[in-house]
C-alpha cells in the first residue's frame, strides 16, 4: 500500500463477496485529503460491488490493493453513485500482479471538489506502482457517467486529472 494511503474504512479480503445497496458517507473532512479510502478490496476473486451510494468525503471511494505475486479476477463494479473523493475507483499493483476479467460499468461519478486538494483527481485510476511483470487483461470500462464539480478545492492546488486513466 502506498504510504499516503493507509486508512481504510471497510476492507474486503475474501472471495465470492457481494456488496449491494449500501451507503458509506462522511468518513473524512472536506478539504483535508487525509489519505483514507472508504472501501479496500485486496487479492480476491469473484467480487461484485453494486448499487452503492458513496458520498464518502475521503481520498478514495474504492481502492483495489494488490500485493506482489497476486491475482484479482472476476471483479465487477456496477450501478454505484460515487462522489466527494479524489479518486472514485483506484487500483495499485505491485510486482508480478494480474488483474483480469474486470467490469466497471453504469456507475455515476460526480462532485469530487471537496476532496481535490493536494492530490490529482481521477474517476477511474488503475496504475502500477512498479510496472514489473504486472498487467491488466480483459478489463471493460463502459457506460459510466461523469458530471458536476471537478475543480480544485481552494486555490493553487490540483484538480481533476482524468475521468478514466489506465496506467500500468
Amino acid at each position: 500500500i502506498p504510504p499516503n494511503l493507509k486508512y481504510d474504512y471497510w476492507k474486503v479480503m475474501g472471495s465470492y463477496v457481494t456488496l449491494d445497496n449500501l451507503t458509506l458517507q462522511n468518513i473524512g473532512v472536506a478539504g483535508t485529503n487525509q489519505g483514507n479510502y472508504a472501501l479496500a478490496i485486496s487479492n480476491n476473486h469473484d467480487i461484485l460491488i453494486e448499487n452503492m451510494y458513496l458520498p464518502v468525503m475521503s481520498r478514495i471511494a474504492i481502492m483495489v490493493v494488490m500485493a506482489t505475486g497476486t491475482t484479482l479476477s472476476n471483479f465487477e463494479l456496477k450501478n454505484n453513485d460515487i462522489s466527494a473523493c479524489s479518486w472514485g475507483i483506484g487500483g495499485g499493483f505491485g510486482n508480478s500482479t494480474i488483474m483480469q476479467h474486470v467490469l466497471i460499468h453504469d456507475n455515476v461519478f460526480h462532485d469530487f471538489t471537496p476532496q481535490l486538494i493536494h492530490a490529482h483527481g481521477d474517476g477511474i485510476y488503475l496504475f502500477s506502482t512498479t510496472g514489473i511483470n504486472s498487467y491488466i487483461q480483459q478489463i471493460y470500462i463502459y457506460n459510466n457517467r461523469f458530471y458536476g464539480a471537478f475543480a480544485e478545492y481552494g486555490s493553487g492546488v490540483t484538480g481533476m486529472s482524468a475521468f478514466i486513466w489506465p496506467s500500468t
